[in-house]
């Protein structure tokens, strides 16, 4: 019993012992483990240390200098002119109001008189039914014969009295001789006082059918006088006849684009009725407005008979047309403050374009001599640009003439084959070094001479 009671008594100690030797043991084994690592550590820190120490010095090398990829242009001298920029509106420089100018049932109508519809010149456009005015030619023409018959049977019968004048124009002479031979009679007594009294009579006689002769001729050739006003006036009835004959065939004045229509077949057309609308298809223009600055500038060198170029911007392709200045507006434009300009339009595609198109205007500015036209982006400050030169960038001071929308007009001693950067460099300067898109690079005498020294 006693020894049972102290083996009891020693197990939980024995057991504590173990329990430290276990934890001594571990704290060991970690603190060789971190010997150990701090070992390794050690040894690749002093391997690092001594390959970086060992290691051979690289080669010096000169460093490079940055180079500039630029575009460039080649630029022309001659005669350049900017354009003053304008909005403005085609409008149809000639109009037509198709009236009929008689009264009838339309028989026809041209199946082209739609609105958008083309007439070509000489084209009828509408018949009015002829019928009253065929018979008004006929009746005109009938009365016109029959006044030109009685003219002349008129004439006959004045060429009849004319020889009835002449008739009694000589028995009056041979009156006259007769009675001049009686009194000379009477005086010798050979003639009786009766005698002579009837050659007296006689001679008297005669001197009234002659004057009645001449009554009767003046008469007739009154009477042709006033036939032949009757013969006018019946031919002017005619051609009046005829004139409104041809009023019933309406026909296009001109090559034509219908706006409007307002006659049908079968209805009844009142004279001075407004049939249709039309205007000239070949005949437009633009009309646009300058500011007052725009006008005074383009007025130093003459307005009328400059060049304008239009462009309605449409889609895929714009329509490009040419024009030029042919008259300015009477009075200034109140509402927008400026001179309204009207110029004529020609070329292929004009009839393309239609009145109240929306168009772009450019009109051509003042011509300068002996310039230079260049990209605004080749510009800097508005006095210098670069040139491209042996792989450098080169300054040339210049004077800016004009504006002419992305491009400007200059003045500048440049050289026919000088060679103007048109790329925007922030770091632009004199002496920059650049390389030309689309070409080697080019080394310079510099880099040269270092790889030969390097050599």
């Amino acid at each position: 019993m006693p020894n049972s009671n102290s083996e009891k008594l020693q197990e939980p100690k024995l057991q504590e012992a173990n329990k430290l030797k276990t934890k001594t043991r571990a704290i060991f084994s970690i603190i060789w483990r971190l010997i150990f690592a701090i070992a390794i550590i050690a040894g690749a820190i002093y391997l690092a240390f001594d390959m970086v120490s060992n290691k051979p010095e690289p080669p010096k090398r000169q460093a490079r200098e940055r180079s500039f990829t630029v575009e460039i242009i080649t630029p022309q001298m001659g005669e350049y002119s900017p354009f003053v920029n304008a909005y403005g509106e085609i409008i149809a420089a000639k109009t037509f109001d198709v009236r009929a100018q008689v009264s009838g049932e339309a028989l026809s109508v041209s199946k082209n008189l739609v609105v958008g519809g083309f007439l070509s010149k000489g084209e009828q456009i509408l018949q009015i039914d002829p019928f009253d005015y065929e018979g008004a030619v006929r009746d005109a023409r009938a009365a016109l014969s029959d006044a030109q018959l009685q003219l002349t049977i008129t004439k006959e019968q004045l060429s009849l009295e004319e020889i009835n004048l002449d008739v009694a124009r000589q028995q009056y002479e041979i009156g006259k001789n007769d009675l001049e031979r009686a009194i000379l009679l009477k005086k010798s007594g050979s003639l009786t006082e009766k005698d002579l009294e009837n050659s007296q009579f006689l001679l008297s006689q005669r001197e009234q059918t002659l004057e009645q002769r001449k009554s009767s001729l003046i008469m007739q050739q009154t009477a042709i006088e006033r036939q032949k006003n009757t013969i006018s006036r019946l031919q002017w009835s005619l051609d009046k006849a005829k004139h409104a004959l041809e009023n019933t065939r309406i026909l296009s004045p001109f090559d034509a684009v219908v706006i409007s229509k307002n006659v049908e077949q079968g209805r009844l057309v009142t004279n001075n009725e407004v049939a249709a609308k039309l205007y000239e298809q070949k005949n437009l223009e633009v009309s646009f407005t300058l500011s007052d600055s725009q006008y005074g500038y383009l007025l130093q060198s003459g307005l009328i008979g400059r060049e304008v170029n239009v462009v309605w911007d449409i889609e895929p392709t714009p329509i490009k047309i040419d024009g030029i200045i042919t008259r300015i507006g009477a009075q200034i434009m109140a509402a927008s403050g400026g001179v309204e300009v009207f110029a004529s339009l020609n070329g292929k595609e004009l009839d393309k374009l239609k009145p109240g198109t929306f168009v772009e205007v450019a009109v051509a500015g003042i011509i300068y001599k002996n310039s230079y036209k260049l990209p605004e982006t080749a510009i800097y400050e508005d006095n210098h640009i670069y040139l491209a030169q042996d792989g450098r960038m080169k300054r040339v001071d210049i004077e800016l003439l004009s504006r002419s929308g992305q491009d400007v007009i200059i003045s500048a001693d440049i050289g026919k084959k000088s060679r103007v950067i048109t790329t925007r460099l922030a770091q632009a300067g004199d002496g920059l070094k650049i390389t030309i898109e689309g070409e080697e690079p080019q080394a310079d005498k510099a880099e040269q001479d270092s790889k030969v020294e390097h050599k």
